[in-house]
């Protein structure tokens, strides 16, 4: 049985190549690999903006079973979430939270 992480993956895996077959793109490897990334990063900002306590992995598959329609054949997720030229942490609560984690042995 696949765990969450790989179904999220495949399933994105797949939405990205029925939207590049759409839209009459190349699906050799690299293409593939950058719309997957690209609609993992759409989704991504929806579950950040909206702070919801699921599990990102279990999102991405509701959020493709509700709108994969949309993100293969519309227009309303064809964009791209701006990617910062440097990352920065701003937020102290974040930053010490992060602190702890790494103290107590994550590695994020």
């Amino acid at each position: 049985m696949k765990t969450l992480f790989e179904r999220k993956e495949n399933c994105l895996l797949l939405i990205a190549y029925a939207s590049l077959k759409n839209w009459e793109e190349s699906t050799d490897k690299e293409n593939l690999s950058a719309e997957k990334a690209r609609i993992e990063r759409v989704i991504a900002d929806i579950f950040t903006k909206n702070k919801l306590d699921v599990d990102y992995n279990q999102f991405v598959l509701e959020f493709v079973k509700e709108h994969g329609r949309e993100i293969v054949y519309g227009n309303e997720y064809t964009y791209d979430v701006p990617i910062p030229d440097e990352y920065t942490e701003l937020d102290v609560n974040v930053m010490i939270d992060k602190y702890i984690r790494k103290q107590n042995g994550s590695k994020y």
